[in-house]
């Protein structure tokens, strides 16, 4: 991995060693939160990706193609903490521009919140596991509401 700003390592190796508090915890103790090392092939959709201060959801499905005899995974993940990315300056701004010609108004600029995780076997990237546990790591799927059958 590169050299990080300060204020992004510093956050980036809080996160990872988890020296935030939770509300409500008298001990001041870390919160409990586990950061494991897993490789591209064995991302799942729903993993949060932590890489260059950014927390990254994984979406449903990768695309797959083959690149020098190895099998590369792709997915565009949604930068959840964009905000905080930006204010830290984390990643260069112009990383996470994307800019297209737009008829009547001209080369038109906006700010993304997706970045892409990519790679072969070969690469790993630590997800944090949810606070629940690993069993937790999928939403839970909620039953379709039928709005004739709300009561208030």
């Amino acid at each position: 991995m590169g050299v990080l700003h300060p204020r992004c390592e510093a956050g980036y190796l809080a996160r990872l060693r988890k020296e935030t508090v939770l509300s409500g915890d008298m001990d001041g103790e870390p919160a409990a939160t586990i950061v494991r090392q897993v490789s591209t092939p064995d991302l799942k959709p729903g993993d949060l990706v932590i890489h260059y201060g950014m927390h990254i959801r994984v979406p449903e499905w990768p695309c797959i193609w083959q690149h020098k005899g190895s099998t590369v995974y792709g997915w565009l993940g949604e930068i959840e903490n964009l905000k905080e990315v930006l204010l830290a300056g984390c990643v260069p701004i112009s990383f996470l521009r994307r800019t297209q010609w737009v008829e009547g108004e001209g080369w038109v600029s906006a700010i993304e919140n997706t970045w892409s995780i990519q790679g072969n076997e070969l690469a790993s990237w630590y997800v944090e596991e949810p606070t629940g546990g690993p069993e937790s790591a999928q939403p839970a799927i909620e039953p379709p509401v039928d709005a004739d059958h709300i009561t208030t």
